[in-house]
């Protein structure tokens, strides 16, 4: 569709994508994106219903750049869509995958495996993310700064509470 033809267009001009509220961002995008837009370092799909795995390991092949990606409300993506991603785009600094309801332990350790410089990770109102991926992630991401884990099921224990207050600077 038209998104795509932008795509093609932009090629490699385009680094910073926010396509905000929009429906018509899926699959089909992010596979012209891999394709044309070589230079893409951020890109932010809010709501994008027609996002899938699929669509993100079409991103993945495209070997991008990215140092962010922020897909918020993007509920067709699970832990292989985020796996195949993060195992492609090691110099990520920023992940957001809020209110991602199939987001298990599984795709957030494969971030924090594969993405050892993010420095923001916010996995807000994914319900099945729990302190088993959290914990481990806060130590294998040393550069971490900002944790966003509000709506899952950490709890805030004694344990997240002794890991954060390990990586307070004195």
């Amino acid at each position: 569709g038209e998104l795509r033809q932008c795509a093609d267009a932009l090629g490699g001009r385009i680094r910073v994508l926010d396509l905000g509220l929009c429906d018509g961002a899926g699959d089909d995008l992010m596979g012209a994106l891999a394709k044309h837009c070589k230079s893409l370092r951020d890109i932010t799909l809010h709501s994008a219903p027609r996002l899938s795995d699929k669509g993100l390991k079409a991103l993945a092949a495209g070997r991008l750049p990215l140092t962010a990606c922020k897909l918020l409300r993007c509920c067709g993506i699970t832990d292989l869509g985020v796996t195949h991603l993060v195992s492609r785009a090691p110099g990520l600094l920023t992940l957001s995958l809020d209110a991602s309801p199939y987001l298990t332990d599984i795709g957030v350790a494969s971030a924090a495996d594969s993405c050892p410089s993010l420095t923001s990770l916010s996995l807000s109102h994914c319900p099945l993310v729990t302190a088993s991926s959290v914990l481990p992630a806060l130590r294998l991401l040393p550069n971490l700064t900002s944790l966003d884990v509000t709506g899952t099921a950490v709890t805030p224990g004694e344990s997240l509470t002794r890991s954060v207050r390990s990586r307070a600077p004195p």
